[in-house]
């Protein structure tokens, strides 16, 4: 018979017999049994709505592990990027050839040491602090749980006949303490395997991994140390524990010092615990004033590094050639370096130089050409003059002796005719020959004045070419020289940046020192606290598994006892395993990873069994 059939049963009894006796007065009976009703059903839905909450703030907690799970990610790509910088900086150290560049290089070097080391001590940090909000919730939404499935618990007690309902609320409370427990078990793991998920990747770190595997070390020996102090709580559990096996009547007793102390345990985790919040606060702070310190030292560097460098090439290396930006919002112009400019106008200066001697050769050939047209050149005209005079004369006979023709061959037997012609052809002949003589006397004088007059105008063309040459010459010369011009001020305001950066990095160096100080011990304030809100949460998880046990009247102490030694038993077991694989990195991850697997498995079997009774508890309920 269900329990709410025998509630309405009962209250129709009770109404069929006092209506009759009271008339508009509810009856005592009536009215605590509607009270009793009333306050089971309130603590029912009490502890379905605080199931429901503690299942979403698993959920909410593996929200936050995902989120920091991602950071882990982010932080192993940066990490990956360091160490791909180291191996460059490794070579550049081997090609190294002054002392200057090699320690400059080696600072570099151990900067993205740091870097990688920097990048798992903050983001291990940060999944560290996901786990304790993680943690903080899942154990706020199980505190709230067992108290209503202990008011639940309380109301089920009132009624003798709830006893199945009593039963299943056994079996259904203790399915849900082993699904809770499981929950802060994966979310813890899952966080560790974070952390432990940094320290794997084969970064060279300089061809060894001393500072990475210290960190390792450290973690495992953090593991093993929660582990032992697990142990050292659960045998002093049983030694308890077995006192109360061995006098029952002490349970009470027992239990109430047990309470107290969960109390006392849950004061101090609350009081780590703000002390953790407000550690963790201030070593962002400490940590995000070191890396801006880093970062301005780190730009220093650089500058020095490349301004040296750009000084150098721009003063010595005759093929180097860069980009100067020209005005403060000008664009970007190729300069080649000082030495090559200086070449450049040296060769120019020189080809000037040697122009200019053969443009004094070439006038010294002109005026030598000159003299010798002087000498030809009167005979030249003269026989030009000449030649001029027999042509006129030689074209005035041949038009008389072509007129003296043409009339005798109108008349050809007049004899004065016959003789005209005849003394105009004689003249024109005598013309001819004059000619003649007077072209063959100028040709001999020309073949001796024409190449001078030649000669002239090809000195007086090369000594014009040369000219145009200098010119353009000299044109590249000031162009060269306002070039050289513009590079010395690049390189005055390197060397301005150079002096200026000389002149911080010291500085900067020792705030960046003071800043990693102030940073590690906020680290170490803040790991400190961390491990003891650690070894606090073992301490109450324990506690309540033991109150829990206590609190259940001791009805299957043995059952409890098992329990117990089964926990000495596998935590004895994980101890001797993390001895022997605390050298395997990857060894250990994948068995934690295989650990994790199985808890999730497990945790989705005690997940239906809690709702297998939850169901049967409703339906016995009267749901």
């Amino acid at each position: 018979m269900k329990i709410i059939n025998a509630f309405v049963g009962v209250a129709l009894l009770a109404t069929i017999l006092f209506t009759g006796c009271v008339k508009n007065e509810e009856a005592d009976g009536v009215k605590a049994l509607r009270l009793a009703q009333a306050e089971l059903i309130k603590a029912k839905a009490s502890a379905t709505t605080t199931a429901a909450e503690a299942e979403a703030a698993f959920k909410a907690a593996q929200t936050l592990i995902e989120q920091a799970k991602a950071k882990q990610q982010e932080a192993l790509a940066r990490m990956e990027e360091a160490n791909a910088r180291m191996k460059e900086l490794e070579a550049e150290l081997q090609a190294a050839q002054n002392e200057a560049d090699k320690e400059l290089i080696a600072i570099r070097l151990e900067q993205q040491k740091q870097q990688i080391q920097l990048s798992i001590e903050q983001t291990k940090a940060q999944i560290e602090y996901a786990a304790v909000m993680a943690q903080q919730q899942l154990a706020e939404a199980k505190t709230a749980l067992q108290s209503a499935l202990r008011d639940l618990e309380v109301e089920l007690a009132k009624n003798a006949e709830n006893v199945t309902a009593r039963e299943y609320m056994t079996l259904y409370k203790t399915a849900l303490g082993k699904v809770n427990g499981l929950r802060g078990d994966i979310t813890e793991l899952t966080a560790e395997l974070a952390i432990l998920e940094l320290y794997i990747p084969d970064f060279d770190m300089q061809k060894d991994r001393k500072a990475i595997n210290a960190m390792l070390k450290a973690e495992f020996d953090w593991e093993k140390q929660k582990l032992e102090s697990e142990l050292a709580f659960w045998e002093s559990i049983k030694l308890k524990y077995e006192e109360v096996v061995a006098n029952p009547s002490t349970l009470q007793e027992t239990l109430d010092e047990a309470l107290l102390n969960l109390a006392n345990i849950e004061k101090q985790l609350n009081d780590v615990n703000a002390e953790y919040l407000k550690l963790y606060s201030d070593y962002e702070s400490k940590a995000v004033a070191y890396s801006e310190a880093t970062s301005v030292y780190r730009e220093l560097l650089e500058v020095i590094s490349n301004n040296e460098e750009l000084i150098n090439n721009w003063n010595e290396d005759p093929l180097f050639d860069g980009d100067i930006m020209i005005g403060e919002t000008g664009e970007p112009m190729n300069f080649q370096s000082i030495p090559w400019y200086a070449e450049e106008v040296e060769q120019l200066t020189d080809a000037i130089v040697l122009l200019n001697e053969g443009i004094v050769e070439y006038n010294e050939d002109l005026s030598l050409c000159r003299q010798r047209i002087a000498v030809y050149e009167p005979e030249y005209n003269k026989k030009k003059k000449a030649l001029a005079t027999a042509e006129a004369e030689l074209l005035a006979a041949e038009i008389a002796w072509t007129k003296a023709d043409a009339d005798l061959k109108l008349d050809p037997t007049n004899s004065a005719l016959i003789t005209a012609e005849s003394e105009a052809l004689t003249a024109k002949n005598e013309a001819q020959s004059a000619y003649n003589d007077a072209s063959t006397a100028f040709d001999e004088v020309e073949a001796l004045y024409e190449p001078r007059k030649t000669e002239e105008t090809d000195l007086l063309d090369d000594i014009a070419a040369s000219g145009d040459m200098i010119a353009q010459h000299e044109e590249k010369i000031a162009e060269y020289t306002e070039a050289t011009g513009i590079v010395n001020g690049e390189v005055a305001r390197l060397e301005t940046e150079l002096a200026a950066a000389n002149t911080s990095i010291e500085a900067q160096r020792t705030l960046t020192e003071t800043t990693l100080e102030a940073y590690n011990e906020a680290t170490d304030k803040k790991d400190e606290s961390h491990k003891k809100m650690e070894l606090l949460q073992i301490e109450r998880g324990i506690m309540y598994d033991y109150c829990d046990g206590l609190d259940d009247e001791g009805l299957d102490m043995q059952n409890m006892m098992d329990v117990i030694n089964e926990n000495v038993y596998e935590l004895k077991a994980e101890i001797a395993e993390m001895e022997i694989a605390s050298e395997e990195r990857d060894g250990i991850i994948e068995a934690m990873k295989a650990e994790l697997a199985n808890l999730e498995a497990e945790l989705a079997v005690y997940q239906k069994e809690a709702d297998h009774y939850k169901t049967l508890l409703d339906q016995e309920l009267g749901e």
